[in-house]
């Protein structure tokens, strides 16, 4: 992970907006040096009091939580206040 994406994490998970994110699809891109598998997803966030919206994005996804990223399954997320489509994976929820 890059320093500016573990700044980021760092960040969310500290001034965290929860969230659900729904799977809508999912496409491998890439694996990293550390055996991460970079995917592509495309996802709905769905936030209390606020209305669902779609963002496509990328994410490395730890081996032990590949399985867990399917069409069709909820992840819990954080997301940044100041801009929606910014988000991390709270893999451990």
């Amino acid at each position: 992970m890059g320093l500016f994406k573990a700044i980021k994490a760092q960040y969310l998970q500290a001034q965290p907006v929860v969230a659900t994110a729904r799977v809508l699809r999912v496409e491998h891109a890439a694996r990293t040096s550390r055996d991460d598998l970079i995917l592509d997803l495309e996802l709905r966030i769905v936030v209390d009091g606020r209305e669902d919206y779609v963002v496509a994005t990328s994410l490395a996804v730890p081996p032990r939580h590949v399985a867990k990223v399917v069409p069709g399954a909820d992840l819990p997320v954080r997301i940044d206040p100041s801009d929606p489509a910014s988000l991390v994976v709270a893999w451990d929820d």
